[in-house]
C-alpha cells in the first residue's frame, strides 16, 4: 500500500483554525500533516486559541538545529508546502533550497492592503523580502477582497480565493443549541447586544471606543455591550467604564470557543473597532450565523464582506466618534441589517466553512500536481 501524501506548513504561530482545518483535509484525503511553526502560547489570551496541537507531527523553527530543519522539510517529500507568512525566514529558505521545483507551494497571510500601505515607509524592504519568496509561490491564497490586493502587491502572480482562516460552523451551531452555558445580565430596559470578541489591548481600541459611547446619553440608554476576551489593558478598559456610570458593558472574560457560538447566537451584532486588524475571523463567523458587523475600516474581513453581504456598518475611520456614528446607524438600521445578514448566511458559510476549504486546497494542490509545467489553470472555488 502506498504512504499517504504528505503536506508541510511552514509558518509562525498558528491558530487553532488552522489545525481544525487541516484536521479535516487530513480527514477527507488521507494526507499527513507536518507543521513547522513557533508556538507562542503567551500570546493566546482567548481561551478558545490554541497555538500547538499534538495531533499533527510539528517541529519548532526557533529551537532545531539546521539538520532537524532540513530532515523534517524533506523526508518525506512533501506533495505541498503551505508558507504562511514570513517570519519563520530560515525555514523557508531551507524549503525552497532544498526541495524540488515541482513542489508546489501555496503562500496563505492575512495581510491587509489598507495596512500594507498605510506604513509606507516600511513598505519598500518587506517588499524585498516578499518578493523573493513571491517568485517561488505557485498560488497566493486570498482571504477576501483586502487579502488579495495585499497579495498582489506583495508580487504574487496567481491569487485564488481559498480562505484557509476558515471557520468551523457546525460548531457554532451546536454551542448556539445548547446554549453554552452563557447567560447575558438583563437591563432595566430593553436593549440591543451588541458582542466584542477581542483582545484587550491597543489595537482593539476599546477604551476610546467606551469613551465616546459613554459621552452619548441615547446611544447608551440603546445598546448593552458583551466583551469576550482579556489581556493586558482589562484595568484601563475597566477604569473606561466605571467613568461612565450609564454604560452597560458585560465583561466576561476569556471562554471556552464552545461557549463563544452561543454567544454570537445571541447577539444583535457583532463589533470589532480595532485600529489594527488584517483579517478578523470572528467576523465571518458572526455573519455565517446570520449575525451583522460594525466594525472600523481596519478589519480586513469586514471591508471584504461588506458589498457582499449589505450586512456589515463600516465606520468612516477608527477613532471613537467614529465608531459611535456607526453604532448610530446599526440602531436605526438594525432590522433591515439582521434580515440581510440571514439572506448572506449561506453564501458566507459555502466560501469559509472548513469543509469548503479544505475540499478546495485539496482540488488545489491535486490541479498543481498535474499541472506545474503550464501554471496557467484556474481553479474555481465552490
Amino acid at each position: 500500500m502506498n504512504a499517504p501524501k504528505r503536506w508541510l506548513i511552514v509558518a509562525g504561530p498558528l491558530s487553532g483554525y488552522t489545525f481544525d482545518l487541516f484536521r479535516e483535509v487530513r480527514r477527507l484525503a488521507a494526507v499527513d500533516v507536518g507543521i513547522v511553526h513557533d508556538p507562542l502560547v503567551s500570546e493566546g489570551q482567548f481561551a478558545h486559541q490554541r497555538f500547538s496541537d499534538p495531533d499533527f507531527e510539528s517541529l519548532e523553527w526557533r529551537r532545531a538545529s539546521t539538520a532537524d530543519l532540513s530532515k523534517f522539510i524533506t523526508r518525506p517529500l512533501p506533495a505541498a508546502v503551505f508558507a504562511y507568512g514570513l517570519e519563520p525566514k530560515k525555514a523557508l529558505a531551507l524549503a525552497r533550497t532544498l526541495l524540488p521545483r515541482d513542489v508546489p507551494f501555496l503562500y496563505a497571510a492575512d495581510s491587509n492592503v489598507a495596512e500594507l500601505v498605510a506604513h509606507d515607509g516600511l513598505l519598500a524592504p518587506r517588499l524585498i523580502g516578499y518578493r523573493l519568496l513571491a517568485a517561488r509561490i505557485d498560488v497566493g491564497l486570498s482571504l477576501g477582497l483586502s487579502n488579495q490586493l495585499a497579495l498582489r502587491l506583495l508580487g504574487m502572480q496567481r491569487v485564488e480565493p481559498i480562505p484557509v482562516y476558515a471557520v468551523d460552523y457546525d460548531a457554532l451551531d451546536r454551542a448556539a443549541s445548547e446554549g453554552g452555558g452563557v447567560t447575558l445580565a438583563d437591563g432595566p430596559e430593553p436593549r440591543l447586544t451588541l458582542l466584542v470578541v477581542a483582545r484587550l489591548v491597543a489595537a482593539k481600541n476599546l477604551v476610546p471606543t467606551f469613551e465616546a459611547l459613554g459621552s452619548d446619553a441615547r446611544l447608551r440608554s440603546q445598546i448593552r455591550v458583551v466583551v469576550v476576551g482579556d489581556g493586558p489593558l482589562r484595568g484601563e478598559v475597566e477604569a473606561a467604564i466605571r467613568r461612565h456610570p450609564g454604560l452597560d458593558v458585560q465583561l466576561l472574560g476569556a471562554i471556552p470557543h464552545a461557549r463563544v457560538g452561543a454567544l454570537i447566537a445571541t447577539a444583535d451584532a457583532l463589533l470589532l473597532p480595532s485600529v489594527v486588524e488584517p483579517w478578523g475571523i470572528v467576523v465571518t463567523e458572526a455573519l455565517g450565523m446570520g449575525v451583522p458587523v460594525v466594525a472600523t475600516p481596519a478589519v480586513g474581513a469586514a471591508v471584504s464582506l461588506a458589498g457582499m453581504t449589505q450586512a456589515v456598518v463600516l465606520s468612516d475611520s477608527c477613532d471613537g466618534e467614529s465608531i459611535v456614528a456607526a453604532l448610530r446607524v446599526f440602531v436605526q438600521r438594525h432590522a433591515a441589517l439582521r434580515t440581510a445578514a440571514h439572506a448572506a448566511k449561506a453564501q458566507v458559510r459555502q466560501r469559509y466553512s472548513k469543509q469548503a476549504v479544505a475540499r478546495a486546497l485539496i482540488e488545489l494542490v491535486a490541479n498543481l500536481g498535474t499541472k506545474v509545467a503550464t501554471g496557467n489553470e484556474q481553479v474555481s472555488f465552490r
